[in-house]
């Protein structure tokens, strides 16, 4: 087996090397998933262990003081002390860790900050490791069921609920989710995105996930004996890959087929994992880097083809249940004549080689190629569209249809077509001026919204923020239409179109927040404390989220909601937007001469920092 094994190393080598990036990106999340599951399963053996909850708050001040005076302060800390019921010091040690992670840094020392103490990220982060999380739940809590004991019971098995959910659900299906990549790379040359939630475009996800489930439970009750525990790691080993291939399975069947499969091969199996020793130990000494761009995608992909050479030893040998392993397509490429009769929609559009020409004159189609704006939708327009959209579709499906991308359609678990049709977004399109007015309004709430939420969590107060009066944030507005008009061009590109969001937006932003200054002598947000900030008006934080959601925006948000508006008749769309621009001119008036200001919305060099310790104050006194 030693040649075998060489042979099928080297094959690897080169899956790696052809896939490398989405290897690495299914591996890393794998392993993201695995260090989640570690800290989960903490916080789930702390709250089976001290399930407090279960006794009068009595009985708790009697437990050994050992238990309830550890050093360790961590979010899991927080978490064992409320567990106990010892509220004041998890909240006392959950407050401690906060403000360690918020504290100023000593200016002298250094220019620019790599800690988290301000911003989105940081908040989130802070909340999670100080264990402000824990505490707030269990507040909540409290708060409707007026028992601490009686809230502690409800916290534990809450908690319990949500970690095994989200580890049943998201954490242990994805063992078997990203192995369906690598079998995907086997033999073809591209592996699309949508290959992460294939077990949901199957529709078999869940089935997927209880299959999953008590196979992970049954190796769980293994492992109690030791030894069976080792015998049936091996037993069990390909069943993520099973499932992988035919999420319908049923759970005995894929058990069955894995056991018989890996008869006579589970010492070779191990022999191989050994193999692999010396790169584990390269990986430990390198804290992990060579595991991550190297060693886990390369065993991965190793073992993919390990059991597809076990496939098709089980199926020479007719093993039980081998005609379950249905997916032929993962292993050899459909011919052309099968790929032409199910893409058939897809080969028809190919022949349409007719070009609708751009309707309008000559200053409207000026707009529409260099800003992809239109007056308003007609049936040329529409027309122009479907001619774009019959482009994309067979951009979109080029890969498949010359064989070097899995086939879809052709999978035995997916439903078929009663009808062929291939919906995608069209990002490529034009926008009529009632859309963009639409889009507009829709995010400006919907930053107003964002930022509303974002004070609520961190203050515990309603602010209603931006300048003016009303429910929205304009700048969230007008940075998202403005990414849709300006940046027409940039469309075809994605990370071009990124790099000019975040180039955008920060240049709005600051001149924006500039101005206000000038004029109110007021400053509406305030990025000081930030890493990377130019003068508290833009920071880096900032602009990668801008980045990341304008992305979101042109690529899918703009598009679904166009898909809608496209439907709704002028008539009715044309009112609707008279009515919002015209009470967002008037806000705008009003609030020019009476600015919207106060706590928390323009005292920024006093609230972040002072506003926590205030709140502090007053619940301690």
């Amino acid at each position: 087996m030693m040649f075998e094994r060489k042979e099928m190393k080297k094959h690897a080598k080169k899956q790696l090397k052809k896939h490398y990036w989405i290897f690495v990106a299914a591996c890393l999340l794998a392993v993201l998933w695995s260090v989640h599951s570690t800290i989960t399963a903490g916080i789930a053996r702390v709250a089976l262990k001290e399930g407090a909850g279960f006794t009068e708050m009595t009985e708790i001040k009697k437990l050994p003081s050992r238990l309830l005076e550890y050093e360790d302060k961590s979010a899991v800390s927080v978490f064992a002390r409320i567990a106990k019921g010892d509220i004041d010091n998890g909240r006392k040690i959950s407050d401690e860790i906060f403000e360690k992670n918020k504290r100023l840094p000593d200016k002298n020392k250094k220019k620019f900050e790599m800690g988290y103490r301000e911003g989105v990220f940081a908040h989130i982060a802070n909340n999670i490791s100080s264990g402000h999380i824990y505490v707030a739940v269990f507040s909540a809590i409290r708060s409707i069921v007026g028992s601490d004991s009686i809230a502690t019971v409800i916290f534990i098995i809450l908690s319990l609920v949500i970690i095994m959910t989200f580890w049943a659900c998201v954490i242990n299906v994805y063992k078997a989710s990203y192995r369906r990549i690598f079998l995907e790379g086997h033999i073809y040359d591209s592996i699309p995105i949508r290959a992460f939630i294939r077990f949901i475009q199957f529709k078999r996800y869940f089935k997927a996930a209880v299959t999953m489930l008590i196979t992970s439970g049954l190796k769980l009750l293994w492992w109690l004996t030791i030894v069976g525990g080792v015998v049936k790691y091996f037993s069990y080993f390909l069943v993520p890959y099973i499932v992988a291939e035919n999420p319908d399975i049923s759970l005995v069947k894929a058990i069955k087929l894995s056991q018989s499969m890996m008869k006579g091969h589970k010492l070779e199996c191990f022999r191989h994992r050994l193999s692999f020793v010396l790169w584990d130990l390269l990986s430990i000494i390198t804290f992990g880097i060579v595991g991550v761009f190297f060693l886990n995608p390369y065993k991965e992909a190793f073992f993919t083809g390990y059991y597809v050479f076990l496939r098709k030893q089980a199926k020479k040998t007719g093993i039980e249940h081998t005609e379950l392993l249905n997916d032929d397509y993962l292993y050899q490429k459909a011919d052309s004549e099968a790929l032409s009769d199910v893409y058939s929609d897809v080969v028809r559009l190919s022949e349409q080689t007719e070009t609708k020409k751009l309707p309008g004159n000559a200053a409207w189609r000026f707009f529409a190629n260099i800003f992809g704006v239109v007056l308003t939708y007609n049936k040329l327009e529409q027309e122009y569209f479907d001619s774009n959209m019959r482009k994309e579709k067979i951009t979109a499906f080029k890969a498949i249809i010359q064989g070097n991308s899995y086939p879809e359609r052709m999978n035995p678990v997916l439903q078929k077509y009663s009808e062929k049709k291939i919906e995608l977004l069209n990002y490529r399109r034009h926008y009529s001026l009632c859309s963009l007015i639409v889009i507009f309004f829709l995010l400006s709430v919907t930053g107003w919204f964002w930022e509303m939420c974002i004070h609520l969590v961190e203050d515990g107060v309603f602010v209603n923020r931006g300048f003016l009066q009303g429910p929205w944030l304009p700048i969230y507005g007008f940075g998202g239409v403005m990414m849709l008009v300006l940046l027409n061009r940039f469309r075809a590109n994605p990370i071009a179109e990124f790099t000019a969001s975040i180039i955008l937006c920060g240049v709005v932003e600051y001149f924006t927040g500039l101005l206000l200054e000038m004029r109110f002598n007021e400053k509406w947000w305030d990025y000081d404390g930030y890493f990377l900030n130019i003068d508290g008006r833009v920071c880096a934080e900032g602009l990668l989220i801008f980045g990341i959601g304008g992305a979101a925006i042109v690529y899918f948000i703009a598009p679904l909601l166009d898909n809608v508006l496209r439907k709704v008749r002028l008539r009715v769309l044309l009112p609707v937007c008279l009515i919002l621009v015209a009470a967002c001119v008037a806000d705008s008036i009003y609030s020019y001469f009476n600015p919207n200001i106060g706590r928390g919305i323009t005292d920024y060099p006093v609230s972040v920092y002072e506003m926590a310790d205030i709140n502090a104050e007053q619940y301690y006194i």
